[in-house]
């Protein structure tokens, strides 16, 4: 399984984009202007978060950062490194990010 984040140019301290699994559209995604990671090929694993208590997807073997989690917020200021999701994009802030979650989630599992 493959997954791809095509990111829009950023605006103010948002960085839109979409998310695709193995090709085809996912969800919507927010990163942090200056915090997202280098574009690249990445990992995934799904551990336990201790800040969010409960297991979420985990970026891993991105050079000089730990922690980077997919998981749900609205606006930038929600992130410092980490993926947003949603479902729905609206100039530079996202919603229903909790129903994006649990879609990609269940993708996730059943894929490993």
């Amino acid at each position: 399984m493959t997954l791809t984040l095509q990111r829009k140019p950023a605006t103010d301290d948002a960085i839109l984009g979409a998310l695709f699994v193995d090709g085809t559209f996912e969800c919507f995604s927010l990163e942090h202007a200056g915090f997202e990671i280098p574009a690249a090929r990445y990992p995934i694993t799904i551990t336990f978060s201790n800040r969010f208590q409960r297991m979420l997807p985990l970026v891993t073997q991105v050079p000089g950062r730990t922690g980077i989690r997919l998981h749900g917020g609205n606006v930038a200021a929600d992130s410092t490194g980490c993926i947003l999701l949603a479902q729905e994009e609206a100039a530079s802030t996202v919603r229903h990010s909790q129903l994006a979650l649990s879609a990609l989630q269940h993708t996730l599992a059943s894929a490993l």
